[in-house]
């Protein structure tokens, strides 16, 4: 199969291209950052994200996945980050929009990445489901318009799925990486009360439900690829901390966090009861069920 997949090069589309690889597909990879992606994609194309413009109408992708978007977490949310957070996702899929419609033979199937963020950051103690409304907040505003962009290409008559992703757990990157640092010298912290939910995914299991969507009859819906397991913040530090042979006994306040972080602190001293229970009665399996198998895995050594 033919692959088009936007953001190709960071944590998430990294892993996939390589296992799609691995099958043999043929895979073209957007990157904002091409240079970076050398050493892990030597055997397919890397392109610059701004190459979307110049694909003919005639080339033909089986699917297109939409991966693109600079990190949540990075930065503080001045003004200026917020820009960059809406052009690198919504700015992006609007160009992917116009490519769908130029190109004279259709995908099979389109899937976009969308994140938890969709239903804000309320801390409801309720079970959220896709059919669950928007949430309030920049993040859920942006999500919102991220997927409606998206959905342009459902009107089209192609399979569309909606990924809303939680924070993603490896080994290599994303939030673990930022707090190894921290707890190698026992300085890991339980974010506010530490009884927000903590809802995650390892990266292997969200590959691994990304290529069965393509891949089912029922490609065509919004799904939330969260792991089965509910914990809260508190007990992913601890776990995290013992995992790592090390203690956690700081806690990191909420209004310090806010200080720091600006309003991209809710992130972390909030959270919900994210259900998978729709892409598990589709027929799909986590490997990684608990926050333990995940770790212990991550941590083999």
């Amino acid at each position: 199969m033919r692959f088009l997949i936007t953001g190709g090069t960071g944590l998430i589309g990294s892993k996939l291209v390589q296992k799609l690889l691995a099958k043999n597909h043929k895979i073209t990879v957007l990157s904002r950052k091409p240079s970076t992606s050398v050493r892990i994609l030597l055997s397919t194309s890397v392109l610059p994200i701004s190459s979307l413009n110049s694909i003919g109408s005639n080339t033909y992708f089986d699917v297109i996945i939409n991966l693109s978007g600079e990190p949540i977490m990075e930065k503080r949310w001045t003004n200026t980050y917020k820009k960059a957070l809406l052009d690198s996702r919504i700015g992006i899929t609007k160009e992917l929009v116009k490519l769908v419609k130029k190109m004279q033979v259709k995908p099979k199937c389109f899937i976009s990445a969308s994140a938890i963020g969709y239903y804000g950051t309320s801390n409801s103690i309720a079970t959220i489901h896709e059919t669950d409304r928007c949430g309030d907040g920049f993040i859920a505003s942006l999500c919102a318009r991220w997927e409606q962009k998206a959905q342009e290409v459902k009107d089209l008559g192609i399979p569309t799925s909606i990924i809303r992703i939680p924070p993603v757990l490896a080994a290599n990157g994303g939030i673990i990486q930022k707090l190894l640092p921290w707890y190698s010298l026992n300085l890991g912290c339980i974010m506010g009360n530490g009884k927000q939910l903590f809802p995650w995914v390892h990266i292997d299991d969200l590959v691994d439900a990304i290529q069965f969507i393509y891949n089912s009859k029922n490609n065509n819906e919004v799904y939330n690829i969260v792991a089965p397991e509910i914990i809260d913040n508190k007990t992913f530090s601890k776990l995290l901390a013992k995992r790592l042979k090390k203690i956690v006994f700081l806690r990191m306040p909420a209004l310090l966090l806010k200080l720091i972080l600006g309003d991209a602190a809710k992130i972390l001293t909030n959270g919900q009861k994210i259900s998978s229970d729709k892409l598990i009665s589709a027929g799909f399996k986590f490997k990684y069920n608990t926050l333990n198998e995940a770790l212990q895995d991550m941590f083999k050594k």
